[in-house]
């Protein structure tokens, strides 16, 4: 998924962005927290917004931004539902960021990306 998005990103005139472990780390947690309490949202009742999963991670940043999916086989497929929907499409093209962590736990897909 991370190739997928950093190809897009090229061919879209972007920045390619870095692999980042930690913020990995924090997507997958999220990921887990939905499959676990059977929920579908960038807020969780266990851990909050997006912003505050980052911050208690101690990850500095100077923005976050995060795409969700769920119920698809594949990281292609997962992908393919993204470009699809203007908002998450726009959010994979944002200048700024320069790093991204991805966390797949079944079929729940969370993509953070940051700015550093």
């Amino acid at each position: 998924m991370f190739d997928l998005v950093n190809s897009f990103r090229l061919r879209n005139g972007r920045n390619s962005l870095l692999w980042h472990d930690n913020l990995a780390a924090v997507a997958r947690e999220h990921s887990m927290d939905m499959f676990i309490n059977n929920f579908f949202n960038h807020h969780s009742a266990q851990t909050g917004s997006p912003a505050d999963r980052v911050r208690r991670a101690n990850i500095a940043n100077r923005g976050v931004g995060e795409n969700l999916v769920v119920g698809t086989p594949d990281s292609i497929d997962a992908h393919h539902g993204l470009l699809n929907s203007p908002r998450h499409r726009e959010n994979m093209l944002i200048r700024s960021y320069n790093h991204m962590g991805v966390g797949i736990v079944e079929k729940y897909y969370t993509q953070k990306f940051l700015i550093q």
